[in-house]
Order: structure tokens, then C-alpha cells, then sequence
């Protein structure tokens, strides 16, 4: 099956015509593989309301000698996260042709060796409408808590419901919902800072930082890249395979990528986005935003500076020395001199001296009779 498809399949079940009235339990088992080729079986029970049959009429009331159920129970998503509280809707929905009132709903939860699995977090269990027309819905959203040693379980939760018919006729009725409880992959980011840190026009930078995995289930086939805009350019090395990140796992990671020379000055958004796959075969890709400084400034203060200075057309220096030797505090360099360190003079005068030793040496030597 691939990702939101939707199968339906019909199984035809007997009721034994000696079977008492009331609630029966039938457990479903679906065995699948991921598409990382794991094997993953779940078991979820749905209840069977058995009546008495309907064909036959009640002559006293002329109505049918058997009640047939208006009430229709969606949720559209039943999963919940391990360790978590998740907001579950829940929707009731008036299938008949004539309304109800005094409608109640009571959630109970099944324990399991003593313990619930799943439990409401907080709030009434208990839901009260004073009616529900033909058609009409209404949606009730629990917190449910689930505990982290159920993971990869599946559990039922009973919702009794008690109502009126157009008749004001008394009913109640015993419903089940499944619900899935998986494990959940947080990732975020961490320590993130640019080298450097503030780039000029037409640079490379990287994005150096940390990812972390703050959920209790491992993140499979994770990858980092750097987002191509406008003013980024993106290269091979602004994406990062990390491989399987497991839970309060740090990994490091270091992306490089290269400003527009036409960025304008001031900060741009480096979009970092992570894409990774769960044990379930979903795949999930997240965004986070960075602020990147440009200053174009950087580079243009030096060659303004040696451009504005009358002396400079003079100092022939190699490519790159002006960068070196002119200091941004000067506005312009007063003499030679200023392009020379102590250092580098300290080292020129011993150099002179050892030649005019060696000089005085082998003139003395000429200067002997044989």
C-alpha cells in the first residue's frame, strides 16, 4: 500500500441465532512490513452490538421490535505519541433520520496488569449535549497520556453512551475505539553558529552545529542540507548524510555553502532543513531558520583605503601585501616605514651585520704573507 491509500475489506461474520443480546469483541491482527523491510504486527479489538432482529413489528408501538443505532463514532487519526499527552478527536455523528437528545458520553480506559496503558491526562471523562439533529456531529478532543513501556502497542477505549430517541425512549449503548501508540522523533538543532561570522559579498561560510534527537525513537536515513535562495549558493558540500540518530543522541555536523555577490548588506535567512524517515517507513522533513550577517564593507574598506592615499601609487607591493601591511585604524600610511614590523627590521640589521663580519673576515685573511 502506498501512503494514503485506503482499503476496505468486508468480512462476513454468523451470529449463532442462541446468542444472547449485547456486546461481542473481535480482535483484527495486521501484520505489515516497512519499507525498510521491518516486520510489524498490531492488534486492535472492535465491538459487535448483537440485537434481536428488527424484521418483525411491535404492534403495540408499531415501531420495530429492536432499536437500530443512530449514532456514528469517527477518530480521524488514531495515534498517539509514547510519553506524551496527544489531543484526539473524537466525532459523533447523528446518522438517523430524527434527532436525540440528552445525549452523554463517558470515556473508560482498560488497565493492563494493573496499569493503564493509555489514561485521560486531565478534564471530565464525561461529555453532556442537550441534543443532536438528524446528521449533525459534534467532535470531543481528550488529552490522552500514554506510558513509554507500550510503545508499538494498541489499546481500546470504551465510550458508553446514553441517549433519548425522537420517542422519548431511553438508550444506551457500548462503543470501542482502537488507538496506536508509536514512538516519537524530535529533532532539533543545536549550538548552530557561521564561520565566519559575518561574510562578505561572494564568500564561503559554513553552518557548524549539533542535531539532537529529544524523542525516545530513532530517526533513520536523516539528512541535512542547506536550502538554495536568492542570495546562497549551494554546492556538494551543503549536504550531509547522518545515518540513523538515536534517542538524546548529539551528532555534529558542519555545511558549507557560498553569498551571492549580489546580496545586499545587512542579515539574510539560511533555511537548514533535516529529512529523515521513522521505523514505520514515514518520511518527515522540518525547516529551521538562521540568520546570516553580510557587510560587503569588509574587502571595499581596504582598497578604498589604499586608493585614497597619494603615497600609494607609489608602494608597488605584491598582491595582497596592501590587505597585510595598511592598518584599518590609519586613514593613510605616513612612510615606508609603517610597512616594515620591528620584527621584521630587528632580523634585516643582524642579516647585515653577519655579512659585514664575514666581509672584515676574509679581508684579513688576503691582507697575510704566504
Amino acid at each position: 500500500m502506498e501512503s494514503g491509500d485506503l482499503k476496505s475489506l468486508t468480512f462476513k461474520t454468523y451470529v449463532s441465532p442462541t446468542a444472547q443480546q449485547g456486546l461481542y469483541f473481535v480482535s483484527i491482527t495486521v501484520s505489515y512490513r516497512t519499507a525498510n523491510g521491518e516486520l510489524y504486527q498490531e492488534i486492535q479489538e472492535i465491538g459487535i452490538v448483537v440485537k434481536e432482529d428488527c424484521s418483525a413489528p411491535n404492534m403495540v408501538w408499531l415501531l420495530p421490535a429492536c432499536w437500530s443505532s443512530p449514532i456514528s463514532i469517527e477518530v480521524p487519526d488514531n495515534i498517539l505519541q509514547s510519553g506524551r499527552v496527544t489531543k484526539s478527536d473524537i466525532i459523533i455523528q447523528n446518522i438517523d433520520d430524527e434527532p436525540i437528545s440528552n445525549l452523554v458520553l463517558d470515556l473508560q480506559f482498560i488497565s493492563v496488569q494493573n496499569s493503564f496503558p493509555i489514561f485521560l491526562n486531565s478534564g471530565s471523562s464525561t461529555w453532556k449535549f442537550d441534543r443532536l439533529d438528524s446528521l449533525e456531529s459534534v467532535t470531543i478532543s481528550p488529552d490522552i497520556f500514554t506510558s513509554l513501556s507500550f510503545t508499538d502497542s494498541s489499546f481500546p477505549i470504551q465510550i458508553s453512551i446514553s441517549y433519548l430517541d425522537v420517542n422519548g425512549i431511553h438508550h444506551d449503548e457500548i462503543r470501542q475505539i482502537g488507538f496506536t501508540i508509536r514512538g516519537n522523533i524530535d529533532i532539533e538543532s543545536s549550538s548552530v553558529t557561521f564561520s565566519p561570522i559575518i561574510i562578505p559579498s561572494g564568500g564561503n561560510a559554513s553552518l557548524i552545529g549539533s542535531i539532537l534527537n529529544m524523542g525516545d525513537k530513532e530517526a533513520q536515513f536523516l539528512t541535512l542540507s542547506i536550502a538554495s535562495s536568492d542570495f546562497i549558493i549551494t554546492n556538494s558540500e551543503s549536504i550531509q548524510y547522518i545515518g540513523e540518530v538515536d534517542p538524546d543522541s548529539l551528532v555534529p555536523f558542519s555545511l558549507k555553502f557560498q553569498v551571492s555577490e549580489s546580496s545586499p548588506n545587512g542579515q539574510i535567512p539560511i533555511e537548514l532543513v533535516f529529512s529523515y524517515d521513522d521505523s514505520y517507513g514515514n518520511t518527515y522533513t522540518i525547516s529551521e531558520f538562521f540568520n546570516l550577517t553580510i557587510d560587503r564593507s569588509i574587502f571595499d574598506s581596504i582598497s578604498s583605503q589604499v586608493q585614497n592615499c597619494p603615497e600609494s601609487n607609489n608602494l608597488l607591493l605584491p598582491g595582497g601585501l596592501s590587505q597585510i601591511f595598511l592598518s584599518p585604524q590609519d586613514d593613510c600610511p605616513n612612510g615606508i616605514s609603517q610597512f616594515f614590523s620591528m620584527p621584521l627590521m630587528i632580523g634585516t640589521g643582524i642579516f647585515i651585520f653577519i655579512i659585514v663580519i664575514l666581509l672584515i673576515r676574509r679581508r684579513s685573511n688576503n691582507n697575510q704573507p704566504f
